[in-house]
């Protein structure tokens, strides 16, 4: 109880940060339903508006969080959610936040990304044909072809000696599905042993091999040892597997679909559309740099020897000069190829930008 406890506040709690962070997250399924059930009921009313049983059903089945624990355990911190998403829209538009800029802006912008979303799902849906899905299986069927697969039934017992006493029993003419019910301690041994048809990658190796070297009708000669125990197996028929139905893959049609359909959609958008990219408009944002401070100052030119030497002997030596290199050393500091600062902070902002 305490696991699930920590659970369900993990999932509340990531439910209220959506909330405050206030994070757009949009698709038809969390919006609440228009069309409700004969059945549903009022379950909170908040300045006039109402909270429907149905919309906090709605809520929980959509967020991937929450649906996995019990609608019972949620549902008061669902409803008190959103009791206060309400209250607090109450309280925003008393204040006239509506009538504010910023969120007129964030109106639009969500705006923009329902529109975004619904025409995808558009075009997808228009796109998406059964001849295109058709298509899309049988280029599926050709990358997965058929495999043999093999029917066996098996006796699952702990020791080697008690398996090789069932193949003694079997050719001696026990039944082997009787033999499965009374020993096996698999739980398909209430069954008869059956394991249906299966695959070779289907079953640990030392299984796999051993039923399918086996011929149809015949009893593994002696126990076959896996990590689960003694097998005794009869192998019961051979085929090979047929396509997986197209009804049963279709979810997975579509989606390889949208992959394939998508980019095109979204290129065909910007095509038709009167599209006008400004490129230098960025610089405007940008800071402003003086164009002398971008000049790299020459390096004043060394004297001549001659010209040193001299230079040199008219400088007067004094006694504490040794403490001036101190003074040298801390000089160094910024390096002799390092741009101006002002043309650093373009860079910067540049790569921001972008």
């Amino acid at each position: 109880m305490c696991c699930s406890s920590r659970k369900v506040i993990s999932a509340v709690v990531v439910v209220f940060l959506i909330a405050a962070l206030g994070y757009v997250v949009y698709d038809k399924k969390f919006a609440p339903s228009q069309n409700r059930p004969a059945d549903d009921v009022v379950v909170a009313v908040v300045s006039g508006d109402n909270i429907w049983l149905s919309d906090i059903v709605k809520f929980h089945e959509s967020n991937p969080q929450l649906k996995s624990i019990p609608f019972e355990m949620v549902y008061k911190d669902l409803l008190n959610h959103l009791i206060e998403t309400k209250s607090i829209k109450v309280a925003a538009e008393k204040a006239g936040i509506q009538d504010l800029q910023s969120y007129k802006d964030s109106v639009k912008w969500a705006a923009d990304q329902v529109l975004r979303t619904e025409y995808i799902k558009y075009a997808l849906a228009k796109a998406t044909t059964e001849e295109k899905l058709k298509e899309l299986y049988d280029e599926y069927v050709k990358q997965n072809p058929p495999e043999e697969e093999v029917r066996a039934s098996h006796i699952l017992v702990d020791s080697e000696d008690d398996a090789k006493d069932i193949i003694k029993q079997i050719a001696d003419g026990a039944d082997f599905a009787a033999l499965a019910k009374e020993k096996s301690k698999d739980s398909n041994g209430s069954k008869g042993g059956d394991l249906g048809y299966f695959k070779k990658s289907a079953m640990v190796p030392e299984f796999a091999n051993a039923a399918f070297s086996m011929e149809v009708g015949t009893v593994s000669e002696k126990p076959i040892k896996t990590m689960f125990g003694y097998h005794v197996v009869k192998v019961t028929d051979k085929r090979l597997s047929q396509p997986v139905p197209m009804e049963q893959v279709k979810e997975m049609l579509q989606m390889m679909a949208a992959e394939e359909l998508l980019p095109a959609i979204v290129r065909e958008a910007r095509e038709s559309a009167q599209v006008m990219v400004q490129p230098e408009a960025y610089k405007n944002k940008l800071v402003t740099i003086d164009a002398d401070s971008t000049k790299k100052t020459e390096p004043e030119a060394a004297p001549a020897p001659a010209e040193a030497e001299a230079e040199a002997a008219a400088t007067p030596v004094e006694v504490e000069a040794p403490a001036a290199p101190a003074a040298e050393a801390e000089a160094p500091a910024v390096p002799a190829e390092a741009a101006p600062a002002d043309e650093a902070v373009v860079e910067e902002e540049i790569v921001t930008v972008e």
